[in-house]
């Protein structure tokens, strides 16, 4: 790893480990998952079995598995299906009004193309950075991160692991290095990682935005570039939309250290004053020369929302993906 600012680590690659799905989903929210492991989407498995895959080459992954009908997550129309050798459970993979005779052939042969691309990465970059919210202890993750690196002796590795603590307000995070030889680096990371609206499952990401921001990848440069200029060229730069793709963007600029005016919303009826220190109005209380940016979480209502501004005189639509990029109107 390499450091481009006081405060920002640069990586060639970094990848969650778990040990559920929050890791990979706040990697994606801010520009920074470049591909896809077989272990971004699966829950409950421990770093062994982590090592254990590495050095197996992923041969025995739900090579014997079962479908757990006691506890099967159909409502979101996917089966709950455990790895019995490693104890990985998968709740995204086998839909539920497909046969497993079907589903299972196209899971293995999806997640043989992610093993061998991410054992490539892992063999042809110089830097990597690991990314969890596990509860193992110091002593357990350092002894992980140490033999991940005899597995790959040519890296310079990171591991960032963040933890729960209820009593830090929800924008705020504390550090503490607790391992740094200049080849290898093991960062923990303090947040009240309880969600700020209703979707549990991946946390505060606004704290996550801010903490990995201090992170970065080549990639991840461009996008910021492109938000830089978007802010220099706006004389007021707004985001639409007081929701969960919000808070992500939110996070992230706050993070990058890009200011924003205002958040715009169609109504102020169930919608907060502020988010995060932001205020918060209807649409039109904004200049029409601003630069009005909303999320594409539903690529329809966004369209749906950016034609509706249009036609009120707001020209300056911008859209962005979940990956953070920003699209203009005519693209």
């Amino acid at each position: 790893m390499s450091k481009k600012t006081e405060d920002e680590f640069l990586f060639d690659h970094i990848i969650s480990i778990g040990p559920a799905c929050r890791p990979a989903a706040n990697l994606r929210y801010n520009h920074l998952r470049t591909f896809s492991s077989p272990l971004d989407w699966m829950m409950d498995y421990s770093l062994d079995t982590v090592l254990h895959l590495l050095r197996n080459g992923f041969e025995d992954f739900f090579l014997q598995y079962e479908v757990d009908k006691n506890n099967s997550n159909v409502a979101n129309g996917y089966l709950r299906v455990v790895d019995t050798l490693n104890h990985i459970i998968s709740i995204h993979h086998f839909p539920a009004n497909v046969w497993m005779s079907i589903s299972y052939p196209m899971f293995v042969q999806k997640m043989k193309y992610r093993a061998e691309r991410m054992e490539s990465v892992l063999q042809h970059s110089s830097s990597i950075a690991l990314v969890a919210n596990r509860l193992e202890s110091n002593t357990e993750m350092l002894s992980f991160l140490k033999s991940f690196a005899d597995l790959y002796p040519h890296l310079r590795i990171g591991l960032i692991n963040i933890r729960n603590d209820v009593t830090k307000s929800h924008d705020n995070y504390s550090e503490n290095t607790v391992y740094n030889d200049n080849r290898l680096l093991f960062k923990e990371y303090f947040i009240n990682d309880a969600q700020q609206w209703p979707y549990a499952w991946d946390g505060n990401t606004f704290a996550w935005s801010q903490i990995l921001n201090n992170f970065s990848t080549g990639e991840l440069d461009k996008t910021k570039n492109k938000w830089l200029r978007l802010r220099k060229q706006s004389r007021e730069l707004i985001v639409f939309g007081a929701g969960k793709q919000s808070i992500h963007i939110l996070g992230w600029l706050s993070g990058i250290k890009i200011e924003i005016d205002g958040i715009a919303v169609s109504t102020m009826k169930d919608n907060p004053c502020n988010i995060n220190g932001v205020r918060v109005q209807t649409y039109s209380e904004y200049s029409k020369d601003a630069s009005i940016v909303i999320g594409l979480e539903s690529k329809s209502k966004a369209k749906e929302i950016g034609n509706a501004l249009c036609i009120r005189g707001y020209n300056n639509v911008i859209y962005v993906d979940d990956n953070l990029n920003l699209v203009m109107t005519d693209e």
